[in-house]
Formats: structure tokens, sequence, C-alpha cells
């Protein structure tokens, strides 16, 4: 019996958009993290929810006014969440996205 030759699997194509996504899988998760002016490349720290908190005051605090997308992406919450005290949410370091 002849031997099984095993032909090279071809790479897939890498368009723009799919480099993109495999260097940021957050970018697939929320849109508005894909159409924004950063990405999030680790974690920068961790944050325990105190009384009267809200989920915008803490990403206001942390990040910025409208940053609360990053958030939500990386802590895999729906938009618009509800948190509770002593939830502990992660704050993503984030990165400015290089010009094309």
């Amino acid at each position: 019996l002849p031997e099984p030759t095993s032909a090279p699997v071809p790479e897939p194509k890498l368009t723009p958009e799919r480099k993109q996504e495999t260097a940021d899988p957050y970018a697939a998760k929320d849109e508005r993290v894909r159409l924004g002016a950063y990405r999030i490349v680790g974690l920068s720290h961790e944050v325990t929810v105190l009384e009267g908190q809200t989920f915008y005051s803490i990403c206001r605090a942390h990040l910025g006014p409208d940053m609360q997308c990053y958030v939500e992406a990386y802590n895999n919450l729906p938009r618009n969440p509800q948190i509770k005290v002593g939830q502990v949410l992660k704050i993503p370091k984030l990165e400015l996205k290089k010009r094309r």
C-alpha cells in the first residue's frame, strides 16, 4: 500500500480586519471598542465596587468620560450593566491605535 502523503494546509489569508480581530479580541465583542481610538492591551488594575458608586462613575474616574465600553468588553458585561457592592471590576490597560 502506498503511504498517505500529507499536503501542506494553506494558511488562512488575513485581511486587515481579520488581523485587527486577532490582535484585539475585544474588538469583536463590541462595535464601540472596534471603532474606538484605543485598543485593550492588558489589565491595568482591579476595583472593588463601594456603596454609592455606579458603573459609570467608576469608568469615568479610572478611564475618563465615555470609556465604559472598554470596561464592559474586558469584563464580559452587557451594555448598561447592573453592578453590586463588593463586585470586582477589571480596568483594562489601553493603548492608542496606530493611524493608518
